[in-house]
């Protein structure tokens, strides 16, 4: 059960980093808006 709790948290962590990478690197591509992907969530 401990060790499901932490792969989960991992897996969720890990998305969530991906994620903000590919918006980050989107806007760098789309517009010379400033870089802020935390407020797409």
């Amino acid at each position: 059960m401990d060790g499901d709790f932490s792969q989960k948290i991992l897996l969720v962590v890990t998305v969530f980093l991906v994620i903000s990478f590919i918006t980050t690197r989107y806007e760098d591509v789309e517009s010379d808006a400033p870089q802020s992907p935390l407020l797409l969530f």
